[in-house]
C-alpha cells in the first residue's frame, strides 16, 4: 500500500458514510465493505474506498420481514368480510378471520408463483403461507367443536372459493 493512501478507523468511516453502527456492520459481515489493514485488532480503512462507496439498492420487498400482511386492499377485505359475516354488524367472529385468512393464503398462493425459489422473499412468503394455514385450520377446528353447521358453511366457502381460483 503506497504511504499516501489516508486510513481511517472505524467510527471515522461510519461518520464518512453518514450511517449507523449497525448498517455498517451489516455492509462489513455482507462483503460489501473491507478492511484495508487491522492493527491490534482494529479495522482500518481507506479514505478513499469509503468515500467512494456506494450503499447498495435495497429492494422493499426484502427488507421487510412479512412483505404480505395486508393481503388486499380495504375496499375488498369489507367484500370478504360481507361474505363471511353471520349477522349485519360482525366484523371479528370466527367466520369473518377464517374468511380473511382464506383470503391472505389466496393471495400468497398467486404472489409466490412469480417468486424464484432461492429469493429469500420465497421463504419469507411460504414461512407466513404456513403460518396463515395453521392460524385458519386452528380457527376451523374451534368451529367444528362448537357450531358444526358454522363449519360446514365455512368449509363450503372455502371450496367454493378454491374452485372459483
Amino acid at each position: 500500500m503506497s504511504s499516501n493512501v489516508r486510513l481511517v478507523n472505524t467510527e471515522q468511516a461510519i461518520n464518512l458514510l453518514g450511517c449507523s453502527k449497525h448498517a455498517f456492520k451489516g455492509y462489513l459481515a455482507r462483503g460489501k465493505l473491507y478492511p484495508c489493514k487491522k492493527d491490534g485488532g482494529r479495522n482500518l480503512f481507506s479514505e478513499e474506498s469509503i468515500k467512494n462507496f456506494t450503499r447498495p439498492m435495497q429492494s422493499n420487498a426484502l427488507n421487510r420481514k412479512f412483505p404480505h400482511k395486508k393481503s388486499s386492499a380495504p375496499a375488498d377485505m369489507k367484500d370478504v368480510i360481507n361474505k363471511w359475516r353471520t349477522s349485519s354488524h360482525d366484523t371479528s367472529s370466527a367466520d369473518v378471520q377464517i374468511g380473511i385468512y382464506t383470503e391472505r393464503i389466496q393471495q400468497l398462493e398467486m404472489d409466490m408463483k412469480g417468486v424464484s425459489y432461492e429469493d429469500p422473499l420465497f421463504a419469507n412468503m411460504r414461512s407466513l403461507l404456513i403460518k396463515c394455514v395453521f392460524e385458519r385450520r386452528r380457527l376451523l377446528n374451534y368451529l367444528q367443536a362448537s357450531d358444526y353447521v358454522r363449519y360446514r358453511r365455512a368449509m363450503a366457502f372455502i371450496e367454493s372459493d378454491r374452485v372459483a381460483s
